[in-house]
């Protein structure tokens, strides 16, 4: 552990595990480990190496997402305490999509399109944003803000997502459409 430098990838990955283990825990402990195990595709069982690294942190993030949508939008009952930590589960995985993306790995069956490295300074853009809605989102979350504010920050989120993956995600025969699309928020 001493031989990494704390501003390392390997110690920023390191520090993600450690803290998705928490959140993993936390989840167990109040029965909603749902956000943090992804669902079953094709995608997620093929895929290995730095893919299977997306996908999984991917659906992890969409698990998260979704979740907290069905409780704003009253389809769960809403605990501010869960609410908190998919919104953090949210903020920590989306502050890592570019360094997902970095060794430009496309093995099938990554849904990535080429477009990503070919316009990565774009991508990169709305990586941040994305980020930047998730980081507002948690904040309000944290803040035990009112449902109506949250559920409109949330929506930004959702924009800001299904924004990129119609840009730079693949579509077709078992590809999942954007969150957005699934929910019909577009």
């Amino acid at each position: 552990m001493s031989n990494i430098r704390p501003n390392s990838f390997k110690a920023k990955l390191k520090k993600v595990l450690l803290v998705k283990t928490a959140l993993v825990l936390f989840a167990w402990t109040f029965g909603i480990a749902s956000f943090v195990q992804p669902s079953p595709t094709a995608a997620a069982e093929m895929a290995t190496g730095a893919v299977r690294a997306r996908v999984d942190n991917m659906q992890s993030m969409a698990r998260a997402h979704e979740n907290l949508g069905d409780m704003l939008r009253g389809k769960m009952e809403y605990n501010k305490n869960v609410a908190k930590a998919y919104a953090d589960a949210l903020q920590i995985t989306n502050r890592f999509i570019v360094k997902w993306f970095e060794n430009k790995d496309m093995t099938p069956p990554s849904e990535a399109k080429a477009d990503i490295w070919s316009n990565w300074d774009d991508f990169e853009k709305l990586s941040a944003l994305s980020y930047a809605q998730t980081q507002d989102l948690y904040k309000l979350v944290r803040a035990d803000g009112e449902k109506s504010e949250i559920l409109g920050q949330y929506l930004e989120v959702t924009e800001s997502c299904s924004n990129c993956h119609q840009k730079y995600r693949k579509s077709g025969p078992g590809v999942q459409p954007p969150v957005a699309l699934r929910h019909g928020t577009q």
